[in-house]
């Protein structure tokens, strides 16, 4: 017995006892790393820029995807947030992970100390309320019932009338659509930032992630008063905090529309844009006039394809305003332009044309289709640096 428990230990006992050893000093080192964030920052490009040395090192661990690494990492992010309050970029370089990131682990830990962070109330005036909103709404449709917790719970701590319930149902993705209801009904004053916090996040946001987007954006869009570009004045009468402009949302969802064209489907943001029939002549009066405005094919494809949802889901209304609106146009003078105004086939309205009709809901699209070549412009801009960003790691 003496003998043997002198004996050399195997090469496969030395490996091993190498490994573990490895994994002790990457532990301890990650320890040390997330103390060392625990101070300001005086090089947010070098540190968090596209090649900064700091992003790599922690995204790289956290994709290492080890509990404790994974904690480290987590705590070293709340960290760089608590000391570094004044830091422009970094909230927002966290946002955008939990949006954009294709591993889960990456997004999960961004929002678990985003909100652990935001929970707190000493550090809670370092964040925008629409863009805390909006991600935690997000997150709120995650497939980890922990982050619907914990999403939950930032979800909470901004519902002053205190409607929010607890619980996280097994169904989490209705949970999440009721949620964003009464939040938008509740939090009305937030409705244009919200819009621009997820149209923003649609941009760039994977493409199995777009959806859950859209989705957490549709009872905002039924909540939005629209108005004449440049007006504060309500469709049906008196001034309003919450208005936007027809042309800027029209402009912005058309520009993703067409972007996405194969990838998202919009027709439901255009039906909740619809809210219920109420803007449904606005709608269909800008679309009529950015037809017969736009040489664009893909731009004419969008347009057939949210006819037909309308017509889909308001049959008769949305028949009855495009007769009424061919009625009110002026006569055609060429062939070319009456074969162009509206065709039907058993799917419903395939095709719109011709010049826009007067009235007062005509002239509200006019003025919406007049806006859409600046939003658009600005939203490609926009469009070009996000999948300049979605291609760094």
């Amino acid at each position: 017995n003496s003998d043997l428990s002198q004996q050399a230990p195997t090469p496969s006992a030395l490996l091993l006892r190498a490994e573990e050893r490895d994994r002790k000093l990457e532990l301890r080192a990650m320890h040390v790393m997330s103390v060392l964030c625990r101070g300001p920052m005086f090089d947010f490009a070098s540190s968090f820029g596209e090649r900064g040395y700091l992003r790599t090192l922690l995204l790289d661990a956290i994709m290492y995807d080890v509990a404790e690494v994974r904690r480290y990492c987590q705590v070293a992010f709340e960290s760089l947030l608590r000391h570094n309050p004044a830091t422009f970029g970094l909230v927002t370089w966290m946002v955008d992970l939990c949006y954009s990131s294709p591993h889960a682990a990456v997004r999960q830990t961004a929002f678990m100390a985003l909100s652990q962070v935001a929970t707190d109330e000493k550090h809670r005036a370092m964040f925008d309320g629409a863009q805390l909103l909006a991600v935690s709404l997000f997150m709120l449709g995650d497939a980890d019932v922990v982050m619907r917790t914990q999403a939950l719970r930032v979800l909470q701590m901004t519902d002053v009338a205190g409607h929010l319930e607890s619980s996280i149902p097994a169904l989490y993705q209705d949970e999440q659509e009721e949620v964003a209801l009464r939040l938008a009904v509740s939090n009305a004053h937030q409705t244009a930032n919200v819009f621009t916090e997820l149209t923003s996040a649609l941009l760039y946001a994977m493409s199995e992630n777009k959806q859950n987007i859209l989705r957490t954006l549709l009872p905002w869009l039924g909540q939005m008063n629209l108005v004449a570009p440049g007006s504060l004045v309500g469709l049906a009468g008196g001034p309003s905090a919450t208005s936007c402009a027809a042309g800027v949302v029209f402009g912005t969802l058309m520009f993703i529309h067409g972007t996405f064209f194969d990838q998202l489907d919009m027709t439901p943001a255009w039906i909740a844009l619809a809210q219920g029939g109420r803007r449904l002549d606005l709608l269909l009066s800008f679309l009529i006039f950015v037809g017969s405005s736009q040489p664009s094919l893909k731009v004419r494809l969008c347009i057939k394809r949210i006819v037909a949802g309308l017509a889909k889901t308001y049959t008769d209304a949305t028949l009855n305003l495009l007769l009424a609106h061919l009625r009110a146009s002026a006569p055609m003078q060429d062939a070319r332009a009456q074969d162009s105004l509206i065709t039907t086939s058993s799917t419903g309205v395939s095709g719109i044309g011709g010049p826009l009709p007067a009235g007062p809901s005509a002239s509200l699209g006019a003025a919406a289709g007049h806006s859409v070549a600046q939003a658009m412009a600005s939203n490609s801009a926009s469009a070009s640096a996000a999948a300049a960003s979605a291609s760094a790691p």
